[in-house]
């Protein structure tokens, strides 16, 4: 699962897409764009970091096993992704399941201040594929740690009914990036990370038959922390399903 050259250019040209960005050859220097933290670096090269820097800007911070770009990193060895968040909705019809900035906040179970483009371009540079024709997009398992506490499948916020006995088993969400028209990422203008559908302008779907439109999600109650409590803030994992 590590991320190796190939998977890297790769990741890049698809950056280039999704920002429709130009990047020169010819300017690409280690030595004029150095990287904030670098050292002891192994998995890429200082030509390869300041080809990443050359596209992500230079509030990227690499170290010799992580990449963090606006509150979202991305761990080179596992592929894994995590950024910060906090507990949405305790008691509510849930159709979201992560939300950015500008999103529905009275119908999502987690929320996050980072963006969905800045999220798409560290999953792009993982490696993450999106849907064809022919091939699904990459799947992910996504868990979360509350504070003080250990990491847990994400799936323990829903129910797929109103009481305790409606809990979601663990799944695999899939990778679908975001549609942009006119310049415009519009899971970033919908303020969408993960929806519990399988449609809608978003990074993350639900691939299974419970993603039709229109089902519903629940909070769960059980879990949500108490009403007096303040701190709601946790971390998500963005964890890769081992490719076969």
């Amino acid at each position: 699962m590590t991320l190796n050259f190939a998977r890297f250019l790769g990741g890049i040209v698809a950056i280039l897409a999704l920002s429709a960005a130009t990047l020169s050859a010819q300017e690409i220097t280690p030595e004029k764009d150095s990287v904030v933290g670098l050292k002891n670096y192994s998995l890429l090269s200082p030509h390869d970091v300041a080809m990443l820097q050359k596209v992500l800007g230079h509030g990227a911070v690499v170290s010799d096993t992580t990449i963090t770009y606006k509150n979202i990193t991305l761990n080179l060895n596992t592929r894994e992704i995590s950024f910060p968040a906090r507990f949405g909705v305790r008691e509510d019809v849930l159709e979201v399941l992560i939300m950015g900035p500008g999103g529905r906040s009275h119908e999502a179970a987690i929320f996050t201040e980072i963006s969905a483009q800045d999220l798409e371009m560290l999953l792009l540079l993982s490696g993450a594929n999106k849907p064809t024709d022919t091939d699904s997009g990459t799947m992910y398992h996504i868990e979360f740690k509350p504070v003080n506490a250990g990491r847990r499948p994400i799936e323990t916020l829903l129910r797929l009914s109103k009481d305790k006995y409606g809990r979601v088993p663990q799944r695999t969400w899939e990778f679908v990036g975001s549609k942009v028209n006119n310049g415009a990422h519009l899971a970033t203008r919908e303020g969408n990370i993960a929806l519990l559908w399988n449609e809608g302008q978003t990074l993350f779907r639900n691939p299974l038959p419970d993603g039709i439109y229109g089902n519903a999600f629940y909070s769960a109650t059980d879990y949500f922390p108490p009403r007096d409590i303040t701190d709601l803030s946790l971390t998500v994992y963005l964890v890769p399903v081992s490719e076969k």
